[in-house]
């Protein structure tokens, strides 16, 4: 894993819809953590053939990473990474938590392991946990190496 690909959307959503609760669609005036008004559990979106070019446009990170586990696909993970072109340009990554699992974001090896790599290619992690939002970046990567050398558990 030795860079991360903003790629398209290789894999399908299967059960998944995390992004329908915890991100915000300003065309539907849906705001973030609140489930969408469209969504439906075990059909997905009823608007789906007519859903809002934000929705249309979104790339889950998992979706379009082969190297990525099923492990992460984000209703397993609670976690949904996400980017755009113009932040991938700028080298910010989007996290978002699902607030019932806020240590998800830190919660598995894979997840520490995927930070890592895109800490350490200069990418900016914005990260959001409900109204939460944190910012982490190479500095984080140092702090948690040093913790883990130190014999600390960082999970």
């Amino acid at each position: 894993m030795n860079e991360l690909p903003i790629i398209g959307q290789g894999k399908p959503c299967g059960e998944c819809s995390l992004c329908c609760k915890l991100l915000g669609v300003q065309e539907l005036q849906k705001p973030p953590g609140k489930w969408c008004d469209h969504f439906e559990a075990g059909a997905g979106c009823s608007i789906y053939a007519h859903r809002p070019e934000e929705c249309v446009n979104f790339l889950c990170t998992w979706k379009g990473a082969p190297f990525l586990s099923d492990d992460l696909r984000p209703d397993k993970s609670g976690v949904i990474l996400f980017t755009t072109p113009e932040m991938d340009r700028h080298k910010i990554m989007q996290m978002h938590v699902d607030p019932k699992r806020p240590d998800a974001w830190n919660a598995t090896k894979e997840i520490r392991t995927l930070l890592s790599v895109l800490l350490t290619q200069g990418f900016q992690i914005s990260l959001t946990i409900g109204t939460e939002k944190r910012v982490l970046t190479s500095k984080t990567v140092e702090s948690v190496k040093a913790l883990i050398e130190a014999g600390i558990d960082v999970v």
